[in-house]
């Protein structure tokens, strides 16, 4: 479904205008990375994609997915995450409420979400024209659209209004966030912040308590090279909404050698 645009759009059921504008935007963003993938795959082989997922490209992944009905509704939830999709029963037969995946992008409002969609598309599609070329590794190119997804993402955030205070102290120590690779056993969250490992809904509310009790606070978010977009995307949005200041993001570092071959 990711390179059948029109297919992707009509799967969904849709609340208002806004919506089915983020929604189709959304729609631009699966198409790209879906292509993206498929020709990081073609060129680079099986071991190509290091950053995210590969539902985009795999055909079996449904298989995964348990489904809950309770009459006209059903929740869809995919083993080893924690992010349920809603859907509802129309006349013309089942349909995802987008919802829970437009709240993941980072935006205000569903006119920055469709906007930040359209950023990630061009991304992805920005990469995909150095596939296969000379003097490009696809350790490098995933390296550099990872960049260019984490900049379109400070890029919004620098935008949203939040509350203001003084600087954070140079010398305080921040609050670690480790962002977990995508696949990891199920049940397990894709946070841990301290000791505990977190849900979104648990990191949204441990960062907010803890912006309520230092303004100062500043956030290191440190992600894997396999962690998901959408879960730092998250984890940066949910710190921008309890109004911290200071967010910064370490990745890991790539291998020496590109290990595609």
């Amino acid at each position: 479904m990711a390179g059948d645009r029109e297919a992707f759009v009509a799967a969904f059921v849709t609340s208002s205008a806004e919506q089915a504008k983020a929604v189709a935007a959304m729609a631009d963003f699966y198409v790209a990375a879906g292509a993206y993938q498929k020709a990081m795959l073609a060129a680079y082989g099986k071991n190509a994609i290091k950053l995210g997922s590969r539902e985009l490209v795999d055909d079996k992944w449904l298989d995964s997915v348990r489904v809950t009905v309770d009459g006209d509704r059903a929740v869809a939830v995919k083993l080893g995450q924690d992010k349920p999709l809603a859907l509802v029963k129309t006349g013309h037969g089942w349909r995802i409420i987008p919802d829970a995946l437009l709240n993941a992008i980072p935006g205000a409002d569903l006119a920055r979400k469709a906007k930040m969609c359209r950023a990630i598309a061009a991304a992805h599609d920005a990469a995909a024209g150095t596939i296969g070329k000379s003097g490009y590794s696809a350790e490098g190119i995933e390296q550099q659209l990872h960049s260019a997804i984490l900049n379109a993402i400070f890029t919004d955030m620098q935008q949203t209004p939040r509350p203001g205070g003084a600087a954070p102290a140079a010398g305080a120590s921040p609050l670690v966030i480790e962002v977990r690779a995508f696949l990891r056993p199920e049940g397990t969250p894709p946070y841990v912040l301290g000791p505990k490992a977190m849900t979104l809904e648990q990191l949204t509310a441990a960062v907010a308590a803890a912006a309520r009790a230092n303004g100062n606070v500043k956030i290191l978010i440190r992600s894997q090279r396999t962690s998901l977009h959408a879960d730092i995307a998250a984890a940066i949005n949910a710190c921008s909404q309890a109004g911290i200041r200071a967010i910064n993001i370490a990745t890991e570092k790539p291998p020496a050698a590109d290990d595609t071959r």
